[in-house]
């Protein structure tokens, strides 16, 4: 594909095509209901604990520590944003699962 060409390393080409492709605010939402959702229940505490950690890792994937001030509003209103969704009864699903696949997410 001609989009790629310019790359020179299959993780270059990797990187272009996640952020081409993919729609972190969708994996976000994932991954914040996995965090409220997550509970020990019947699982040793040594799963838990991994299953915890899994989620943390995940969650810096998509929202690393920066010292950039305007990445960090964009952090927070991202996460609000899928706060929000996340709060909606089930009767709005259909509004959620619309916003969380469009290429263009709202901004206030």
């Amino acid at each position: 594909m001609p989009l790629f060409r310019p790359f020179q390393t299959c993780y270059l080409v990797w990187e272009k095509a996640r952020a081409l492709y993919t729609n972190d605010i969708s994996r976000f939402y994932d991954v914040i209901s996995c965090m409220t959702n997550l509970k020990k229940q019947e699982s040793d505490m040594s799963t838990y604990l991994g299953q915890v950690q899994a989620v943390m890792e995940e969650f810096e994937t998509l929202m690393p520590v920066t010292t950039d001030v305007q990445k960090q509003q964009e952090h927070r209103q991202t996460l609000f944003l899928v706060l929000t969704l996340a709060g909606l009864p089930t009767d709005h699903d259909s509004v959620r699962d619309q916003i969380l696949a469009s290429p263009t997410i709202p901004t206030s």
